[in-house]
């Protein structure tokens, strides 16, 4: 009776220390995806030329920028208006997937309702892949030059794939 006694403690203790280390797992994963996805939004992303002066913006300002932007007349120009809403929105998207991160790697005995998450995940990631074409497409222009923001961004897609997905969500909580 004492060795079963003994090895239930012993076997309790040991499923505590496996779920702290996957709940570590899980944080370490989810703050990895989070801290690349502030530094790809807050890194130079684009240069371009407005009215003959080169400017440098991230994914943060971009669309900001294309939102101030008129033409000579003082027009508002239907393309750069949808082009400023989508980093806009890419931007909402990418703030929304900080909070799913953060929903994910919290210590909590339950996982976040995958209801949410997964369309925010996927919007994030097609608009990083959508940004990611157009600075390829900057790239080879005379006026305009991608920087490395794209690069750390769609990093940080690619982790928070991985740290949303079922299994990673998982670790360290009772299934």
């Amino acid at each position: 009776m004492t060795d079963d006694l003994r090895r239930d403690t012993e076997l309790r203790a040991l499923r505590e220390r496996v779920r702290v280390l996957e709940s570590g797992a899980r944080a370490a994963v989810c703050g990895t995806s989070a801290a690349l996805l502030v530094v790809g939004l807050l890194v130079p992303y684009i240069d371009g030329s407005v009215d003959g002066e080169v400017q440098t913006d991230s994914l943060l300002t971009f669309g900001l920028g294309a939102v101030a932007y008129r033409s000579e007349t003082g027009a508002v120009d239907g393309p750069t208006m949808l082009l400023a809403v989508g980093f806009l929105g890419l931007v909402v998207m990418a703030v929304l997937s900080l909070v799913a991160l953060w929903l994910v790697g919290r210590p909590s005995p339950e996982a976040p309702s995958r209801r949410w998450v997964r369309p925010v995940v996927a919007l994030t990631v097609v608009g990083g892949l959508v940004a990611g074409a157009l600075a390829l497409v900057a790239r080879n222009t005379d006026d305009g030059a991608a920087h490395s923001g794209i690069v750390w961004f769609l990093a940080g897609c690619a982790v928070l794939v991985g740290a949303t997905s079922e299994p990673i969500a998982r670790l360290g909580r009772d299934a």
